[in-house]
């Protein structure tokens, strides 16, 4: 992997990874991650450093100073996923420490502080009348209008306004009792759509090259315009060497 190739990312199931000693990792316990800086913001606990280079330098922030992780203590703070990322990546099975013992000799782990997905199945409410089949006919029904994941293609503050606003359109239109349309399951989908975008809006704000980068650093936006970074960490137009004739 080259030095300008990608070493930290944020993934949409909300971990922090850096490319470590030859792998993805996702860093345990992380609260934010700089990379690629000479010197970082102060720190606060959770935090880590990847330092610039070839990728086998880690700091953690404990105790009020950056601490060196070394590689025979990777498996405190992280955990090693696959090369290529895909889905065979080395698992620990959580333990709560507690044991729940069944007639038939059975033993399990606690469910306590657990999400209970299976509560989300109201009982005796046949198939077709729960609400998750509701919400997933909408979805379907949506694909078919506007194509698969549409919405997701959503990341900026003016689509959020408008999911937030049919979110609460349609919450009053089923108040009301209105039943020309799925008005709860348009709920559903709209609050959805609203907490899935943000997330994305926050994760790539807080980790951008834009804020991320060092003094020195140049960038192009979406026209081309070429930015470099200067030492009190703006971003000022790079001239062409035609503009610069003139």
């Amino acid at each position: 992997m080259g030095t300008n190739s990608p070493r930290y990312r944020f993934t949409m199931s909300g971990g922090h990874e850096v490319y470590y000693h030859g792998a993805w990792r996702r860093v345990l316990d992380c609260n934010r991650v700089f990379f690629d800086q000479a010197t970082p913001a102060d720190g606060t606990p959770g935090d880590f450093w990847l330092l610039p280079g070839d990728g086998t330098s880690l700091l953690k922030y404990w105790d009020g100073v950056w601490d060196f992780v070394s590689a025979e203590g990777l498996d405190e703070v992280v955990e090693i996923r696959s090369f290529d990322d895909s889905v065979h990546s080395v698992f620990v099975t959580k333990d709560s420490g507690e044991r729940q013992e069944y007639a038939s000799g059975m033993v399990r782990d606690l469910q306590d502080g657990k999400p209970a997905f299976h509560l989300l199945m109201p009982e005796g409410i046949p198939y077709e009348a729960q609400p998750l089949t509701r919400f997933a006919a909408l979805l379907e029904r949506g694909q078919a209008k506007y194509g698969p994941r549409n919405w997701e293609r959503a990341g900026s503050q003016e689509e959020l306004e408008r999911f937030k606003a049919s979110a609460f359109r349609h919450f009053m239109q089923w108040f009301t009792d209105e039943g020309d349309e799925d008005h709860m399951a348009a709920v559903m989908f709209n609050l959805m759509a609203y907490e899935a975008t943000r997330y994305k809006i926050v994760a790539n704000s807080v980790h951008s090259p834009w804020t991320d980068s060092p003094p020195g650093t140049r960038l192009s936006d979406a026209t081309g315009q070429e930015y470099e970074r200067n030492e009190e960490g703006s971003w000022r137009p790079v001239e062409t060497e035609q503009e610069a004739l003139f």
